[in-house]
């Protein structure tokens, strides 16, 4: 966690993020003493690959996870989400920002299968 006024904490969070080995994979939320919270990738529009189905969707997916968590109370959806990302990252399915050849689609795709499959397996454990 960085904790900053927002043009510093952009440039930090820029510079850290390569830490992942890409800005694709990091979330952010900017918050204010009061007044709305915002949920963002750190990365920008990247209009270089806009269009090309190559964009790292993990970062707009663990700000999800990260309102789900700081906004709505509901860590139990975050972690869910977290996980599936993990699984997907861990089994190779990445852009090529991360050194795979998947596309985006693909990545969310196993993402979203990933949490049917824990839920259909957590369903069964429960029966």
């Amino acid at each position: 966690m960085i904790l900053t006024e927002n043009l510093f904490g952009d440039i930090l969070s820029d510079e850290a993020a390569e830490i992942t080995g890409s800005l694709g994979t990091i979330p952010s939320m900017s918050q204010g003493q009061s007044g709305p919270v915002l949920y963002e990738p750190i990365h920008g529009s990247a209009p270089d690959i806009a269009g090309k189905g190559i964009a790292d969707p993990i970062s707009m997916i663990r700000s999800v996870a990260m309102m789900l968590t700081n906004s709505f109370n509901r860590k139990d959806l975050a972690d869910e989400i977290n996980r599936a990302v993990d699984v997907t990252v861990e089994s190779g399915i990445t852009t090529p920002d991360l050194g795979g050849s998947f596309k985006t689609d693909q990545v969310v795709d196993t993402i979203i299968n990933s949490i049917k499959e824990s839920r259909r397996v957590h369903a069964t454990d429960n029966v």
